[in-house]
């Protein structure tokens, strides 16, 4: 469906991946230099120490979440 296209962990990692090679700062750069998979765990852990980029993609897709179930709430 839309929304899990969307806010899915393999979205999010897609997603990171491609604003790593269009030159956006992250922790999650090292790993992405040396050739490693980016997984949500390791955004999750990214975010949690505090990395902007991490930290704004989580909250995007919990606010499309959000914004979803409020519109099925509404009657």
């Amino acid at each position: 469906g839309g929304l899990e296209t969307e806010v899915s962990g393999i979205a999010i990692e897609d997603k990171i991946v491609q604003l790593i090679k269009n030159g956006v700062n992250t922790h999650l750069r090292d790993m992405y230099d040396r050739g490693e998979s980016i997984h949500i765990n390791d955004i999750i852990a990214a975010a949690r120490n505090d990395d902007n980029l991490a930290i704004e993609l989580i909250e995007e897709a919990g606010e499309k979440v959000g914004k979803a179930v409020a519109e099925r709430a509404v009657p």
